[in-house]
């Protein structure tokens, strides 16, 4: 794989989960996702499932794909998106899933939690529960007044204490995330963070480690620019 693969992504339509990493095909990257309820026992065994599942995987994009798939499978329906750092401390959208976001709402929102609340949420621990317009303007910053009817889950996935991409999950507030729900997306993010790691160590073993990039970078290094659909052009 591309060293430092960053995929960006068109928004989808409203109601139907859909998952957009665009390094894929069109027709596999857009197919629907199927969700199944998350039975309220034995986070710890599903975690483990995923592990396995992205072992092998050492493609940013793809690992990606099977985070956010596994999300939808285990948790139901919801918008989603991960954020991935840059060496010079910038987020920007790594793959999103669209499900109830209106289209002109979700171009200002996923610019304002890459720019905003993801560089906030970077030196949070543990699975954040944010629910009421106090609790989510205090973690994402003003100006996204329609998140303020939402439930919402932020989570950092780390690697030997540093942060490689920041997760959100929200959905409308009559339809809450259960305590199982958040108690497996603190297991997966150990899990989605150890994967990253070694996904940056394997890309960059031929330098030194102070050399090493960080997931959000463009192919080639950092800095890149961002293109109009607030993802990195690759």
């Amino acid at each position: 794989p591309r060293e430092g693969e960053q995929p960006t992504g068109k928004r989808t339509g409203r109601h139907t989960p859909r998952l957009a990493t665009p390094g894929a095909p069109r027709a596999k990257r857009q197919r629907e996702l199927v969700s199944t309820p998350l039975p309220a026992h034995d986070a710890a065994a599903f975690a483990e499932q995923f592990a396995r599942q992205i072992r092998g995987e050492l493609d940013v994009e793809a690992l990606l794909r099977e985070m956010l798939e596994f999300v939808l499978a285990h948790v139901g329906p919801t918008n989603a998106a991960i954020f991935l750092p840059g060496t010079v401390g910038d987020y920007s959208l790594g793959a999103y899933v669209n499900y109830t976001c209106p289209k002109e709402t979700a171009e200002v929102l996923l610019d304002h939690l890459a720019n905003v609340a993801a560089p906030r949420l970077e030196t949070t621990t543990g699975v954040l529960s944010l629910r009421g317009r106090d609790e989510i303007l205090a973690h994402v910053g003003e100006g996204v007044e329609w998140l303020c009817e939402h439930h919402m889950l932020a989570f950092t996935c780390r690697h030997e204490g540093e942060c490689l991409a920041v997760c959100t999950l929200f959905r409308e507030g009559h339809s809450p995330f259960s305590p199982e729900a958040r108690a497996l997306m603190q297991r997966v993010a150990e899990c989605f963070g150890a994967q990253l790691g070694r996904v940056v160590r394997i890309h960059h073993r031929h330098l030194p480690r102070d050399q090493w990039g960080m997931p959000g970078d463009p192919p080639g290094g950092g800095g890149g620019q961002t293109d109009d659909e607030g993802g990195m052009a690759a």
